[in-house]
């Protein structure tokens, strides 16, 4: 009995304290239990602000209030076709039709300011043409902004041409020129009559206006080497006068002399029959003393060519030459050298045998222009 109530006392002790346990134990931060029947929250993405709506305030609608009822009507677009080409419209009805929905925004933010400012410092424009509108080949309306804008450097164009490329059409130009002043003002009057053709503002452009001035034409003849003896030496002034009063006769109505210059080329030089080289005696070159040599050379203004009659007439006419061949043959001899055959003697500088046009500024008129027809 004593044993079993020992027992008994034993059992009822470690229930009590395993009981105490549980209770401290319970009471602790790391209630395992209770973390499990917590559920899981969902987690939910931010809401993405909403895109800021456009400012339309700088939208530049700029075929409103335009009149498109009169007159042959081209729209013009800059870089707005394939690779940056431009491109023209002609249709009226297709201009009318866009004429309230077309836009540019000319005040948009955030281009390549480093690239346009680059250019600006090669002296390249920062402002650019985006259209132009024309009546009977006349500027009406011209819409230009800032490169970082709408132009090359823009990050985003805010533009609308409102159907306006559906009917565009590439500008190509034609370029032209004309060797007189006639056919020039004839092809003028063609384009300005013909509703196909036109010169979409190249009339009124700062680098060439059309119809431009009449070129006068020019040229320089150059008149026979003269030869003349030491003995009588040349007085250009006088002979530069001499020869303006014959040639002035000789040329056709309209053509007059500028000036005359007479180019002084001195003695001619001892030089190796081979290879031209200059013969020196005492490191100095050798001239031959008793001729000298002047070529002289005819401003005209009024043509840029002569007839070939009249070039042999002023060949005969001014054609001034000594004898000095047997003379400078001699020379040579006394000299003492022993292959007298393996020299002769050079003139400096350019000579000449007959009158020659050795300069020609012609008449030349360039155009260009553009067919407005639908490319084939």
């Amino acid at each position: 009995m004593i044993r079993l109530a020992f027992l008994l006392v034993t059992l009822v002790g470690g229930l009590i304290a395993f009981g105490a346990f549980y209770l401290v134990r319970g009471s602790g931060t790391q209630t395992t239990g209770t973390t499990a029947a917590v559920a899981e929250q969902p987690i939910e993405a931010p809401t993405p602000a909403p895109e800021p709506e456009p400012d339309t305030s700088a939208r530049l609608y700029f075929l409103a209030d335009q009149y498109l009822d009169t007159g042959e009507i081209a729209l013009v677009l800059d870089r707005a076709g394939p690779n940056g080409t431009s491109v023209v419209i002609t249709d009226p009805a297709a201009i009318k039709n866009a004429q309230d929905l077309a836009f540019v925004n000319t005040e948009t933010t955030g281009g390549e300011v480093a690239g346009a400012i680059v250019l600006g410092a090669m002296g390249v424009p920062l402002e650019q043409r985006i259209a132009a509108l024309f009546r009977d080949d006349e500027l009406v309306l011209e819409v230009t902004c800032g490169s970082t804008t709408c132009g090359d450097f823009a990050s985003a164009e805010d533009a609308d041409f409102a159907g306006l490329l559906d009917a565009a059409e590439p500008l190509v130009p034609i370029e032209e020129y004309y060797d007189t002043y006639a056919t020039y003002l004839e092809a003028l009057a063609f384009i300005a009559n013909e509703p196909d053709y036109a010169l979409l503002g190249l009339k009124a452009n700062r680098d060439q206006a059309h119809p431009v001035p009449q070129a006068i034409p020019e040229a320089i003849v150059t008149l026979p080497t003269i030869h003349q003896s030491t003995s009588q030496p040349l007085d250009t002034e006088t002979h530069a006068a001499l020869l303006s009063a014959l040639v002035q006769g000789a040329l056709p109505e309209g053509v007059t002399i500028s000036s005359i210059n007479i180019e002084d080329h001195g003695a001619a030089i001892l030089v190796d029959a081979d290879n031209g080289l200059p013969a020196t005696r005492a490191g100095a070159e050798i001239p031959f003393p008793d001729v000298l040599f002047y070529t002289p050379h005819i401003n005209l203004t009024g043509a840029s060519s002569l007839p070939d009659d009249l070039l042999e007439t002023l060949t005969s006419e001014t054609l001034s030459r000594v004898e000095w061949d047997d003379a400078s043959k001699a020379f040579i001899q006394d000299l003492g050298l022993t292959c007298t055959d393996c020299y002769n003697f050079q003139i400096k500088g350019d000579v000449y045998d007959e009158a020659t046009v050795i300069h020609s500024v012609p008449e030349r008129y360039d155009l260009t222009f553009y067919d407005l027809r639908d490319a084939p």
